[in-house]
């Protein structure tokens, strides 16, 4: 609920009266994995909390800014393998997404840790992929980084070494877009992502990457929105 640059912007009503949290959780329901809520232990997040269980996804709250912290507890809490992250604050992001990754991860090398997008390779829009990670890779990196880049904790896995990232390969059949930007960090972009999720209509919580970008492609008006937003520096938190 605290962002910095547009505050409670996951309980901003999106769609249908539907807040972005909402829509996100019902574009990932699809993907058939243990989901988790990590939100902070604010009195403002309660909120937060109650939505998640309203969808019947078990929530960790912990420290506002060391996000990584409420990761590692998860991890010591399931063991899981592999770690999905995904910030409330991407809504375009579905379960497909989420399968497709988790498979190239499942096939990854030992020395693999990360799955993920850079912005010096990206091929798909700003804020529609996630990133996964293991699990004790995660546990790892939160007894390494130095306390005086704490910044990472922030954002959670990009203490990962370069050596130890394996970049997501988007398929063929998925249309490079790597200018847009599908985020919600500021005003325009909540502008731009509720003018997307109108022109998708009722089918906004199945619709796929292919069939967003198609609508997208003959609204260029929408994309324009908030394509001069800049992304924040990994520095600023």
């Amino acid at each position: 609920m605290g962002s910095t640059r547009l505050r409670g912007k996951i309980l901003a009503p999106l769609i249908d009266q539907q807040p972005l949290l909402a829509v996100l959780v019902k574009r990932l329901l699809s993907a058939p994995i243990d989901w988790w809520l990590a939100t902070t232990h604010l009195p403002e997040d309660d909120l937060t909390e109650a939505w998640g269980d309203d969808f019947g996804i078990r929530t960790h709250r912990g420290d506002v800014v060391d996000v990584l912290s409420r990761f590692v507890s998860v991890v010591r809490a399931t063991e899981p393998d592999w770690v999905v992250r995904i910030t409330a604050d991407d809504p375009f992001t579905d379960g497909d997404i989420v399968m497709r990754m988790l498979g190239k991860a499942r096939r990854a090398k030992g020395e693999i840790a990360l799955i993920t997008e850079t912005p010096e390779s990206r091929r798909l829009p700003l804020g529609y992929t996630p990133q996964v990670i293991r699990g004790d890779a995660l546990l790892h990196i939160a007894d390494a980084i130095p306390e005086d880049r704490p910044y990472h904790r922030t954002h959670v896995t990009s203490y990962v070494s370069a050596q130890h990232r394996l970049e997501y390969a988007a398929e063929s059949t998925m249309p490079p877009r790597p200018a847009w930007r599908w985020t919600v960090d500021t005003a325009d972009d909540l502008a731009m992502a509720r003018a997307a999720f109108s022109v998708f209509g009722a089918d906004w919580s199945d619709i796929g990457y292919g069939a967003m970008v198609r609508l997208l492609d003959a609204r260029p008006e929408v994309i324009g929105l908030n394509a001069h937003v800049d992304q924040k520096i990994i520095q600023d938190g």
